[in-house]
């Protein structure tokens, strides 16, 4: 599949989501700030009805390093912020792939409607983690996405340490 690097505007709008400016949960803990986006699936051009047609298995992926606010008290990454970085990291996908008449505002990127997490292993402070997330289906209401995270080892092979598959929905805004 041919991966494109995220452009400095796509950077920029990452740390925006990510708490740079809107505050919250989000810049409250900073595990955003410890991810970077690298790639994504080259983004669909904008249709004449101003959507995207979006293919199944569009892709982005992150990376980053595990710090110390990623974990519990046992050292290793805990689970709730697993589910944070696949509800976040889905959402700025949709994000990404939004015009002003296709997930755009007021719900850009939509909202989640089920999460549902598998934990496989874990790992801890100083791991370098990879995160891809799978456009499974998208259409002008729901999108499926698949989330995996998993620890980057040597030779760049990959340990899965946890997936989520997430539902999302967007309404269009009523003037």
């Amino acid at each position: 599949m041919e991966m494109e690097p995220f452009t400095l505007a796509e950077e920029a709008a990452y740390t925006q989501s990510m708490g740079g400016i809107t505050g919250g949960f989000s810049s409250a803990h900073g595990v955003g700030s410890d991810l970077r986006p690298i790639s994504h699936t080259p983004l669909p051009p904008i249709n004449a009805r101003g959507t995207r047609t979006v293919p199944a298995g569009w892709t982005a992926v992150f990376e980053g390093t595990v710090s110390a606010r990623w974990c519990n008290s046992f050292g290793s990454v805990h689970g709730a912020c697993h589910a944070w970085i696949v509800d976040n990291l889905c959402g700025f996908t949709l994000e990404m792939l939004a015009t002003p008449t296709f997930w755009g505002e007021p719900m850009r990127g939509g909202v989640t409607l089920g999460l549902d997490m598998a934990y496989y292993d874990s790992t801890q402070v100083g791991r370098v983690v990879r995160v891809t997330v799978r456009v499974d289906r998208m259409s002008g209401t729901n999108a499926f996405v698949t989330v995996d995270i998993g620890e980057v080892g040597k030779a760049g092979s990959v340990k899965r340490l946890a997936s989520g598959r997430q539902l999302q929905t967007w309404r269009k805004g009523k003037l």
